[in-house]
């Protein structure tokens, strides 16, 4: 299930209003955007297994989380931090 619409029916639940918005994925690419290069300096540096491995352990930390949301902000901040992750 796409991440928007989830938000989207989680907004919808609990206001009774339907949400219309990016659904965070500006703030994803941010993230994304300013760390994809030392990123990719700190993968040639320690290699890919160890980066790797990183990366899937900070993804399903950080998606585990979006569990626990409650307001936008902390809907943009997880987004952000994936997009960093």
């Amino acid at each position: 299930m796409d991440v928007l619409f989830s938000w989207r029916l989680m907004i919808h639940a609990r206001t009774g209003r339907f949400f219309e918005g990016s659904g965070g994925g500006r703030y994803a690419w941010v993230g994304y955007f300013l760390c994809e290069v030392p990123s990719n300096i700190i993968l040639y540096k320690i290699g890919a297994r160890v980066w790797i491995a990183r990366i899937m352990i900070t993804w399903g930390i950080i998606s585990a989380l979006f569990a626990f949301v409650e307001t936008a902000w902390q809907f943009y901040a997880l987004r952000f931090l994936l997009g960093v992750a």
